[in-house]
């Protein structure tokens, strides 16, 4: 089952792509064209699950970017009728990405430039630990 996963932004989003093991896929920029630029990966790259970040506060509920993400699922919904879409917990990825690509030796450039893809990696990779293997 080949999965895309995403870390939305207010900026920009990161995708990751994989089925068994988790990649870097981009970066698209979070603007009103973000749920149609989605729709193309899943069509081009013939994607059966959508996995997308909703960060949670320590209490369990929805953080403020909350909606603005519900919104941009319901939208690649309509886009992609068939298409599965589970959310996870994804508070820190972001965070977690950047302390990850620091260890991996990347110059502050080159880490700003892939952390957001970085973070939806991660995002996929945790989501995988927990799905069983198709």
């Amino acid at each position: 089952m080949q999965r895309l996963a995403l870390d939305v932004g207010t900026v920009r989003t990161g995708v990751a792509i994989g089925a068994r093991v988790a990649r870097e896929f981009g970066v698209l920029e979070s603007n009103n064209q973000l749920a149609i630029k989605i729709a193309q990966i899943i069509d081009q790259e013939s994607i059966d699950e959508l996995i997308v970040g909703i960060p949670k506060r320590s209490n369990g509920e929805g953080g403020t970017s909350t909606t603005q993400i519900i919104k941009l699922i319901d939208e690649i919904k309509l886009l992609c009728p068939t298409l599965i879409v589970e959310t996870v917990d994804e508070a820190f990825s972001t965070k977690q990405a950047e302390i990850e690509l620091k260890e991996l030796g990347l110059g502050l450039a080159e880490a700003k430039r892939r952390v957001d893809a970085y973070a939806a990696m991660l995002i996929l990779e945790q989501y995988n630990l927990g799905s069983p293997v198709p």
